[in-house]
């Protein structure tokens, strides 16, 4: 498997002469799958930027090679270029030039260059290839882009017991109290999650109409194909685990249907309810086995697939950053959220944007990272993916979990629905059109009583979170591996990075379960079947 292996030094040199960070001090490593990332500072610890290494031949990218690779990283540039030009906060590549810096200058520079790093020449205004041994054909290609700063959305939305649900509590100004576990989203928390669901409508509105060739390929993650992640099934237990809806301990969850809560009470308890519980396997095969069963009827009945557009394709919590500070000030439900630090542990999101750079007020807040995964597929499973995510801090509780799901969903009818009305005569003259689109014979339901959804979009999207779900369970479960790398060894740390969601990911998938074998589910999307 091809794996770029730079060191500290040699990102920091690719840093310095490649994309003009003279002034760097040391690279750090940041976590990733295939591709090596390395946060460059400056003495006085300031991020200038991230240096992203990616290997010709990477199984992430399907075994592509130079040419094919150099297409799925551009694709990346111009899909975080549109999502900026959207008001969503994402980075921005830094132009490439490459230019030995003054450590390496001298009479013997150019020798001792091509010693390191082999031939070193640009391909795009943005990208380099170094050519340097990485287990396949020696190809690297090298970009920069620059660093956000921020919280992890999981990180930031620690759920609190006792913790109010008005988005305009004082805890937006204050840090989340320690405690994490059963508890109803806080304030703060409410308004980060709208801010999200708004940045990923923002962002399909942003992509919509636009078709480039590198996203049309094929990819694990893929909702599309996620029966395919069922070759990892056999790493599962096959052990009956979790509660049986009904059981005096079973989980709990009022009706109330809103933000609000209600009062606690057991999820369900008739008979008709109770269900035995499932294996870690029979629980995963069970739920894709019917969303793929979904799709192939839906398909057959409407005549065709789901709307389909290029998606970032993973709003997964680590790729989603919050800074409280500016999310009390902008406001992502449009109004003044309060003032204050918000607690976040860093200096808030930052680089490549901020005050004054057009970012949009319904997403006030949030940055977006990683658009490696990008691809064209059903729009909707980007609503999918988000929703499965950003509902893992409470998966512990229904309620909270439906309060969590409620507040995505509320921010991208939000956004959806003012991307629609501020639709000019540039690009955004096709966002109307995808927002409205519907299959022949489907009845429509776009507007702003669902922010956009076709009925069909909104009664397969709580499939498709569960599907998501058991993807990222079935690729942690095979060790992270994607296609043609199974059985490859990776660092440890790299290891923990591929199984984050994986404890979360398992209490957030039986808890969505026991509401679906409850009924709760349909409510949600605004259909009471589904």
């Amino acid at each position: 498997m091809a794996i770029p292996r730079f060191t500290a030094e040699e990102a920091l040199e690719l840093a310095r002469s490649g994309f003009g960070m003279a002034n760097a001090e040391r690279a750090e490593p940041l976590p990733s799958y295939d591709d090596q990332n390395w946060r460059v500072v400056r003495h006085d610890g300031l991020a200038l930027g991230v240096v992203k290494l990616s290997a010709s031949g990477a199984a992430c990218r399907g075994g592509a090679g130079c040419e094919e690779t150099l297409d799925v990283l551009e694709l990346e540039h111009e899909a975080m270029r549109r999502w900026r030009a959207q008001g969503v906060l994402c980075p921005e590549p830094i132009p490439a030039k490459w230019a030995p810096s003054a450590a390496e200058a001298g009479e013997t520079s150019s020798e001792r260059i091509a010693m390191k790093f082999g031939a070193v020449k640009a391909l795009s205004a943005t990208v380099l290839r170094v050519d340097k041994a990485n287990g396949g054909d020696g190809v690297n290609l090298v970009r920069a882009i620059t660093y956000l700063r921020g919280e992890h959305l999981s990180k930031f939305v620690v759920p609190s017991p006792s913790s109010p649900l008005s988005p305009s509590s004082s805890l937006l100004t204050s840090p989340p109290p320690p405690s994490a576990g059963r508890g109803l989203p806080d304030g703060r928390a409410l308004a980060a999650l709208r801010g999200v669901g708004a940045a990923c409508a923002l962002g399909l509105a942003a992509l919509a109409g636009w078709d480039p060739v590198a996203g049309r390929r094929a990819g694990p993650w893929d909702l599309a194909h996620a029966h395919g992640a069922l070759r990892h099934a056999r790493h599962l237990s096959d052990a009956a685990e979790g509660l049986a809806l009904g059981s005096p301990s079973g989980l709990g969850g009022g009706e109330g249907g809103s933000e609000g809560g209600g009062a606690p009470s057991t999820l369900g308890s008739s008979p008709q309810q109770q269900q035995a519980p499932l294996s870690d396997r029979a629980l995963v095969v069970g739920w894709l086995e019917r969303f793929r069963a979904r799709l192939d009827r839906d398909s057959a009945r409407f005549g065709g697939a789901l709307p389909e557009q290029l998606v970032h394709n993973d709003l997964n919590d680590y790729n989603i950053l919050v800074d409280a500070t500016a999310l009390a000030a902008g406001g992502v439900d449009g109004e003044a959220c309060g003032g204050g630090s918000g607690g976040t542990s860093d200096a808030g999101v930052a680089g490549g944007g901020g005050a004054g750079g057009g970012l949009h007020p319904l997403c006030a807040g949030i940055g977006i990272l990683d658009f490696g995964d990008a691809v064209w597929t059903a729009r909707v499973f980007d609503l999918a993916i988000c929703l499965a995510y950003a509902c893992q801090p409470f998966g512990a509780d229904p309620d909270a979990t439906l309060a969590a799901a409620r507040a995505v969903l509320a921010g991208f009818k939000a956004a959806s629905v003012a991307a629609a009305a501020t639709t000019t005569t540039t690009t955004l003259t096709a966002t109307a059109a995808m927002l409205t689109t519907t299959a022949a014979g489907e009845p429509s339901v776009a507007g702003p009583r669902d922010g956009g959804l076709t009925a069909r979009e909104a009664a397969v999207l709580p499939l498709a979170v569960g599907a998501r779900l058991c993807v990222s369970l079935l690729m942690s479960a095979g060790g992270g591996a994607v296609a043609g790398a199974e059985g490859a060894e990776v660092d440890e740390a790299t290891a923990a990075y591929r199984k984050v969601s994986e404890a979360p990911g398992w209490r957030l998938l039986r808890t969505w379960k026991a509401l679906d074998d409850a009924g709760r589910l349909g409510a949600l999307v605004g259909l009471e079947s589904w």
